[in-house]
């Protein structure tokens, strides 16, 4: 797939779109968008599809209504549906672009298009040849971490041309995610390390958000966590060669610990489930190839059944940290004084992930042995996105 871009916008698929007369469907047009997309289609003949009961920006209506554009307003009628069929098709046959608007509408964050399905039907139904377009602004979905320079930007993403029969709404919607999605993997976020993203949040939030235990309600600072699992991870890189450490322990801020450190030593953390079968056990830390494996003394007295690791192979972490509690106090300070950056490579931690491996899980094993599922660094951060954006995680 090709790209284009400029400080304003970048462009993905441009090659989708047709010499040829076609009819432009996008997922949403601001009049900045309208604006960017005539610079794109410079050169091209352009007639504006207008909702007559649809709402528009004043900027935008303000535009539409200019002597030099060309526009053909329209109402979902089945009554004017030939008549609005014939003009469509009088357009596309001259080679227009013939752009539809959407009028404003309420939507969710992260909502794939603002066009009501009634009206991307009556659209649809005219039968010419159609081009998805999804505009996106990265910025509206950003996590706290990314910076303005990688995501302030505009995203056009043209999506294949559909023709003939398969000018539907199931396959313009379909295009119209495949679009969505080849926006989204632009991210340079996506290529980075869960190690180094968990750092960068850690540092930009370390003295302004608590974790709160719910077994006991003890808060602790993004800080003081940082600073306890940068301590450890340096235990765990002497303690084992191997790629992947095991972890038994219940959710918690020592659970959480564990995971950071495991990361931050440039490892995988294998969380074992501990409600699963003696043989299941056995077969995931076979396969997982562990030899190590990071727990506590109370934890172990609350499961005597479990079949524990030979004593040599684990980690109790209520023994190691207070152990460690200069070592903790030291990057509690250079926590707070260095940069992301700098703390990465004191710590030997790589700033790109992208498809590699961040954390394997395994299932429960109900259908046979337990399968090992392999997370990549860019599977975790774009989840972690997309949750994000669904549900707006602001800060209040």
């Amino acid at each position: 797939m090709s790209s284009s871009s400029n400080s304003n916008t970048e462009v993905l698929g441009r090659e989708n779109l047709p010499e040829s007369g076609v009819l432009l469907i996008p997922n949403h047009l601001s009049f900045h968008d309208l604006l960017l997309l005539e610079s794109e289609l410079k050169g091209r003949k352009i007639t504006y599809l207008v909702d007559g009961n649809s709402e528009y920006d004043r900027l935008l209506q303000a535009h539409l209504e200019k002597d030099d554009v060309d526009g053909l307003e329209f109402v979902c009628d089945q009554g004017q549906f030939e008549a609005f069929k014939k003009a469509v098709h009088a357009a596309i046959n001259n080679g227009d672009v013939v752009v539809f608007v959407p009028g404003a509408a309420l939507t969710r964050c992260g909502q794939t298009t603002c066009v009501p399905s009634a009206t991307l039907k009556f659209l649809l139904a005219a039968a010419t040849p159609v081009v998805p377009l999804f505009v996106d602004y990265p910025k509206a979905t950003k996590l706290a971490i990314e910076s303005a320079e990688e995501t302030d930007h505009a995203v056009f993403v043209f999506g294949k041309t559909l023709e003939r029969e398969a000018v539907n709404v199931a396959n313009y919607l379909e295009n119209l995610l495949v679009a969505s999605e080849q926006s989204f993997s632009q991210r340079p976020i996506l290529k980075s390390s869960l190690a180094f993203a968990l750092l960068q949040g850690l540092k930009k939030h370390g003295s302004s958000v608590q974790v709160i235990d719910g077994v006991d309600g003890q808060e602790l600072g993004f800080d003081k966590i940082f600073a306890a699992a940068a301590a450890f991870s340096k235990h765990i890189r002497k303690v084992t060669d191997k790629k992947r450490v095991g972890i038994l322990l219940p959710p918690g801020r020592g659970g959480l610990i564990a995971n950071l450190a495991v990361v931050f030593a440039g490892k995988t953390p294998v969380n074992l489930n501990f409600t699963a079968g003696p043989d299941a056990v056995a077969y995931a830390i076979k396969e997982a190839d562990l030899d190590r494996f990071i727990t506590a003394q109370a934890f172990i007295d609350k499961l005597p059944k479990f079949p524990w690791p030979p004593e040599e192979k684990l980690v109790y972490i209520e023994k190691v940290l207070p152990g460690l509690k200069l070592k903790i106090k030291f990057w509690f300070l250079v926590g707070k004084l260095f940069s992301s950056a700098r703390l990465a490579k004191m710590l030997r931690i790589s700033e790109s992930g992208d498809h590699g491996e961040a954390m394997l899980l395994f299932t429960s094993g109900s259908s046979g042995d337990p399968k090992g599922v392999v997370l990549s660094h860019r599977n975790l951060l774009a989840n972690v996105n997309q949750f994000g954006c669904r549900i707006n995680l602001d800060s209040d």
